[in-house]
């Protein structure tokens, strides 16, 4: 009894010493981030806009990190009539995903610090004045670092050991030997191992009809004239008139973009197939659309993430499952699928819980139906000719009832989206009224 005794006391004594290192552990950790050195904030003047409508700052980037701050951190930005949002400083836009507001370090507005939200024009989207004074406030240390180098690896792409990123879209429907996206096979960026095998690969596959997102016609006139940057089977193609091009600025939503995307689709229906669709490396932009035909042809959200993250997995060879893979995927595609399912939202991404699981229940053929024929303006003929050319189902139409239940769906999504605008937005009037 006596040794019962002794061994839950030597139990409890040992718990209640390592509770006691651990405490002690953790107020250390705290209080290490506690004496974190204050930076006086800064307060800059939007000077001008880009031609994406980036806000470029009258701060330049070398006064903003010789005060200390480093890419990694976390700001609250204070915009005059708009109200205070938390954004992480990058050095590149894309390290903070699709859709992402940031504080950017980038070549584009070099040598000056700009305000910028991914695919989306900022001046716009908050109605900024030149001259408008924005005051910058480091709220955590470093906190954005891990996601930024893993987002910082899709700016690499062309390091691949596959750079041609070709393959068929095989998702929901889609008729067999009909539809394909890679990398470019024209090399505006120098990459002959890319081009080399894109333009090879879309011969094999005996490509009719082109969509490049990348370029426009004159850049493709003045590369195809030099024979050592174009692929001999694109040449063809784009003497035949069978190459629509345009360059878009990957502003779904915006009436630049959109009109390209319009008049794309349109040049599919007038060209026979198979059809080619790329940009650059084959993975965003030419994703987006990608997954617009995915979605006509009844493929799964699961099914277009999976081929979507197919450009990431061939071109930088990281493994499905894994934190990189994961976390690109929630800077992606992710995003893309809830901005599709629910438009009003990116009238205000900066105000958008990317992870809140919105639209979740709107499935992507509607949303699709819905994104082609109500932001890039297809009729809903040309929407079920497209359905036709590209489907092994044919296109059904909806009845009342359907019709009624999806736009109950989507009005309930759009009352959740407001909720968790006006939600977020207290959030950052309580931190700045603590502050």
């Amino acid at each position: 009894m006596l040794r019962k005794r002794f061994l839950v006391l030597t139990v409890l004594l040992t718990l209640f010493i390592s509770g006691t290192s651990l405490a002690a552990a953790g107020q250390k950790v705290a209080t290490s981030q506690t004496k974190l050195p204050y930076l006086k904030p800064v307060t800059a003047k939007i000077k001008s806009f880009d031609n994406f409508g980036n806000g470029v700052l009258s701060v330049t980037v070398s006064e903003f990190m010789s005060a200390g701050y480093r890419a990694g951190d976390i700001f609250m930005i204070e915009v005059p009539n708009a109200g205070a949002f938390y954004v992480p400083f990058v050095n590149s836009i894309k390290e903070n995903g699709i859709y992402g507001f940031s504080l950017v370090a980038d070549s584009f507005t070099a040598p000056y610090l700009a305000l910028a939200i991914s695919d989306v024009n900022f001046a716009k989207i908050f109605k900024a004045n030149l001259g408008a004074p924005i005051k910058i406030t480091r709220a955590r240390y470093q906190a954005h670092t891990p996601d930024m180098t893993v987002l910082a690896m899709t700016r690499k792409l062309h390091t691949s050991k596959e750079p041609a990123n070709f393959r068929e879209i095989t998702q929901g429907n889609a008729k067999q030997g009909l539809l394909y996206r890679s990398a470019s096979p024209i090399d505006f960026k120098k990459i002959p191992s890319m081009y080399e095998a894109a333009d090879r690969l879309a011969r094999e596959a005996r490509i009719s009809t082109v969509v490049n997102l990348a370029n426009s016609q004159a850049e493709i006139q003045s590369l195809v004239k030099q024979s050592s940057n174009s692929g001999s089977y694109y040449k063809t193609l784009f003497a035949r008139g069978q190459v629509f091009a345009a360059k878009t600025r990957g502003f779904h939503y915006d009436k630049q973009d959109v009109a390209i995307l319009a008049d794309a689709f349109r040049f599919m229906l007038k060209h026979d197939g198979p059809y080619l669709i790329h940009d650059t490396f084959g993975e965003d932009k030419a994703g987006f659309f990608c997954l617009l035909l995915e979605g006509l042809c009844g493929a799964s959200k699961s099914e277009v993430i999976e081929d979507y993250m197919k450009s990431y997995v061939n071109m930088l060879n990281i493994v499905p499952g894994s934190i990189e893979y994961n976390t690109i995927k929630q800077y992606t595609v992710a995003r893309l699928l809830i901005a599709l399912s629910v438009p009003s939202i990116m009238y205000s991404p900066q105000s958008v819980d990317w992870r809140s699981g919105t639209g979740d229940n709107i499935p992507l053929d509607q949303a699709v139906r819905s994104y082609l024929h109500n932001i890039v303006g297809l009729s809903e003929t040309e929407i079920k000719l497209l359905q036709t050319r590209f489907s092994t189902k044919t296109p059904k139409t909806q009845n009342a009832q359907t019709k009624t239940q999806s736009n109950t769906a989507l009005k309930q999504e759009m009352k959740k989206t407001v909720k968790q605008k006006v939600k977020n937005n207290l959030e950052s009037f309580k931190n700045w009224w603590r502050k």
